[in-house]
């Protein structure tokens, strides 16, 4: 049962780390599956180690699940994307973001 327990651990843990959010041409059609799409400006950018740091401002909540009010408390102010993504936003740029229902980053449209 131990042996059980650590092989799953190591299997989320590789597919934690070989996480990437999906880029998509259309960027107006956000009839997916994300329940909270943004607008977002990266005012900062960095990295650490295998992994790339953006510091968010929300300029505009396109579509949402529940009240505006109560999102900013929840919204990640920082999205960690993992560098073997091949996905590198810029600083001062504003993209549009799809999170799931746990705020993750799930969708970046408009960017490819």
């Amino acid at each position: 049962m131990k042996t059980l327990i650590v092989v799953f651990d190591c299997l989320a843990t590789v597919m934690a780390c070989k996480w990437c959010p999906e880029g998509t041409y259309a960027q107006y059609n956000y009839n997916n599956r994300e329940p909270y799409i943004a607008e977002v400006k990266i005012k900062w950018a960095g990295s650490h180690g295998t992994f790339n740091d953006y510091a968010l401002e929300y300029m505009e909540y396109l579509k949402a699940a529940s009240m505006e009010i109560f999102l900013d408390s929840y919204v990640p102010k920082i999205v960690v994307i993992p560098k073997n993504c091949s996905m590198v936003l810029h600083k001062g740029m504003e993209y549009v973001f799809g999170f799931n229902d746990l705020f993750h980053l799930e969708k970046i449209y408009g960017y490819l």
